[in-house]
């Protein structure tokens, strides 16, 4: 099984550059692209760590407006824990910051590459 975990990392960093390619094509078309690169490359928000952490990840718009109602039922579940909520998409960004706000702490999904 190691064998395919390298291969992976080898095929991710041969296609990093076109990763990055599309990412400045959108950032062109779409401005909100071009914010908060530091959290696709892996470079977090601070977070509170004397509590345990929930990571929440939805992908697009649709996903983030589906999972507040999650979110809520585990902040009353669990009302000690940090909830770190992350997307892929500005649309979706937007959504999850518009309804949750500063309640929880919320960031892009890092790329899957070395070192992010």
């Amino acid at each position: 099984m190691m064998w395919f975990r390298w291969c992976y990392r080898i095929l991710a960093c041969c296609l990093t550059p076109g990763l990055l390619i599309y990412v400045m094509l959108r950032a062109i078309r779409k401005p909100a692209y071009r914010d908060r690169w530091q959290e696709r490359l892996g470079r977090c928000l601070p977070v509170d760590h004397a509590h345990p952490l929930i990571w929440i990840h939805a992908v697009s718009l649709g996903e983030s407006k589906m999972v507040i109602m999650l979110l809520e039922a585990l902040k009353k579940t669990y009302p000690n824990y940090v909830f770190l909520l992350t997307s892929m998409t500005s649309s979706g960004s937007a959504c999850q910051k518009k309804l949750v706000g500063d309640r929880v702490y919320h960031q892009y999904l890092p790329f899957d590459l070395w070192g992010c």
